[in-house]
């Protein structure tokens, strides 16, 4: 194996990619459950130690004005599931060969944060223009990430994922 193979290798260049499929949306709040399926591919041969799935929240507030703006972003994991961790899976440490994909299942739970803008009637009115004036901004993602041996970078996926009632 050559030089350039193993920066590649560390890279995840020509290796793993990880899809978010087969997943329901949006995301119920009566009832905060997302089921899917995560499809793990490879263009060589590999070795995939673990996948882990999760909801975030991404609450994005911009402070300040003039050239003392910024913009402050925070992260909350609102429910993850863990393979081989929690559950065995399709069978980690996964042999994968060039060319060979493999469906993972998974149902996450989540816990969803009350915020005012997140209400509805005039509530949810008034948290929605209080967040447009303070140009707060809410996400929800879904994301799924691999650990592959031998690699420095991680393969993963982003999906936004839109909440409904």
């Amino acid at each position: 194996m050559g030089l350039w193979a193993k920066i590649k290798g560390w890279l995840n260049i020509g290796g793993v990619k990880v899809l978010l499929w087969k997943y329901k949306e949006p995301l119920s709040r009566s009832n905060p459950v997302i089921t899917g399926e995560v499809l793990i591919k490879s263009k060589s041969d590999k070795k995939v130690l673990g996948l882990e799935v999760k909801v975030i929240e991404e609450f994005t507030k911009t402070e300040g004005e003039g050239d003392q703006k910024r913009t402050k972003t925070d992260t909350t994991v609102l429910g993850s599931v863990k393979f081989p961790e929690r559950d065995k899976g399709v069978g980690y440490p996964l042999e994968l060969k060039a060319g060979e994909d493999k469906p993972q299942p998974f149902t996450v739970h989540v816990a969803l944060n009350d915020r005012l803008q997140n209400y509805g009637g005039v509530l949810g009115g008034i948290g929605k223009a209080a967040a447009w004036l303070s140009s707060e901004k809410l996400e929800y993602f879904l994301v799924a990430e691999a650990r592959v041996e031998g690699t420095v970078w991680s393969p993963s996926d982003k999906q936004k994922l839109p909440i409904g009632d």
